[in-house]
């Protein structure tokens, strides 16, 4: 009967501390889900924010050829030169890096009922392959210095080249790629330059996976001057000062040579009849020598 009694006295204090347990784990947030990065080549070294190390103070770790590692939001990873590696999550899906690939994992959060991935991509390539569809309240973006690509289940590429120039390329599905208020949708074997300070111009893979050249890149350099066209090089006219700046200076053709005098007697005496340049005709006086000067009339 008294343990009866201290029973029922204790009841409504452990149904108040597990109403109290249940409210605090209802009101906690979501934690954030690990996923593994596994490296196939090379070395990749990962900064841990916390909770990943025996004491849950955060540091930074190598992983060698072989070895796996488990990162969770807040971590940051670095591929050294030649060297890939997978960032795998719990339904299949990963995130291959390579080229020396520098990665923020922004957020990670892959469960049954939800699947939130933003990735920070600074340097290098990744190899993406979402295996699940998702829902409008899925998430699966990765950022760069320059532009967003965000998924609904697809297969994609993300190189960033530059500060301000990143490649985006669509092997499956469809991508949607941000940059500043300017967004464009690509699908299978279609790609993007996005370049700050140019317009978003989707165009079909020339080779798949590898960039292709934009049809305009910022430069600090002059544009080359147009080469001269074959008429210009063959006109017997063109001078050093016709050609267009920037252009080789051709010389000029050389003159054609002078005629030469035939061989033959040599030239008359004005007054001389031909063949006799001893005899003045009619008595006549050469000129320059005597005969009246002009103006004078004989006395």
């Amino acid at each position: 009967m008294f343990g009866k009694q201290r029973f029922l006295a204790a009841s409504p204090i452990a149904l108040v501390f597990l109403l109290a347990v249940g409210l605090f784990v209802w009101a906690q947030p979501e934690q954030g889900t690990p996923a593994t990065l596994v490296v196939s080549e090379g070395r990749a070294v990962v900064t841990q924010k916390g909770g990943a190390f025996a004491n849950g103070s955060g540091g930074t770790i190598g992983v060698g050829a072989g070895e796996a590692v488990a990162v969770r939001a807040g971590d940051a990873i670095r591929l050294e030169a030649n060297s890939v590696a997978q960032l795998r999550f719990f339904d299949g899906g990963f995130v291959e890096l390579s080229e020396s690939a520098s990665l923020e994992i922004t957020e990670l959060l892959t469960n049954e009922t939800r699947y939130r991935v933003r990735l920070t991509l600074l340097t290098g390539r990744t190899f993406n392959s979402v295996s699940r569809a998702l829902g409008n309240r899925d998430t699966f973006e990765i950022r760069t210095p320059s532009s967003t690509a965000s998924v609904r289940g697809t297969v994609f590429q993300v190189k960033v080249i530059t500060s301000e120039w990143t490649y985006v390329a669509c092997d499956e599905g469809v991508v949607r790629v941000a940059m500043g208020r300017e967004t464009v949708d690509l699908r299978p074997n279609e790609e993007v330059n996005a370049i700050v300070g140019l317009p978003l111009y989707v165009q079909p893979q020339a080779s798949p996976g590898e960039p292709s050249a934009p049809s305009l890149l910022p430069t600090d350099e002059p544009a080359p001057a147009p080469s001269p066209t074959e008429a210009e090089l063959e006109s017997p006219t063109g001078t050093p000062g016709d050609a267009p700046s920037g252009s080789p200076v051709l010389p000029s053709p050389a003159p054609p040579p002078l005629p030469t005098t035939p061989a033959g007697p040599p030239p008359q005496v004005p007054g001389n009849p031909p063949g006799n340049p001893g005899n003045p005709s009619g008595g006549g006086v050469p000129p320059g020598q005597g005969g009246q000067p002009p103006g004078q009339s004989r006395p």
